[in-house]
């Protein structure tokens, strides 16, 4: 899809290479799990994953599959491959409700919160 009139989304990598950037695997730091078992924040701190853990209902699920399948039809058929829709979040509202969906959010996001000592926001495993 490198048609002049899509809109650049993603940097080149000679960009990437120009940005600072920490890529290093930072574990969790919560104490205090809403949902998640102690032992699923140690094997995450451990393995850097969770798996498993279910958000959606398999006919939700299966709608989403289907979205997404019909999604990468419609991209390869416009000239572009699987990598390009990893920004669709930024042009199909769909997948931005899906990313923003409070039951993905409140897994991986944590305001900040003074009981980890912390005063920015820090990717956290363990609420629901």
């Amino acid at each position: 899809m490198s048609n002049s009139s899509t809109p650049k989304f993603s940097p080149t990598p000679e960009e990437l290479n120009t940005i600072e950037r920490d890529l290093r695997f930072h574990p969790s730091t919560v104490q205090n799990p809403k949902r998640l078992a102690p032992e699923q924040v140690a094997g995450f701190n451990r393995d850097g994953y969770l798996k498993g853990i279910r958000i959606f209902s398999e006919q939700e699920s299966a709608h989403i599959r289907r979205y997404f399948d019909e999604l990468l039809a419609r991209t390869l058929a416009a000239g572009g491959d699987s990598y390009s829709i990893s920004t669709a979040h930024l042009r199909y509202g769909r997948v931005y409700d899906l990313l923003t969906n409070p039951r993905i959010v409140a897994c991986v996001y944590a305001p900040p919160n003074a009981n980890r000592g912390s005063t920015e926001s820090e990717i956290e495993v363990t609420r629901f």
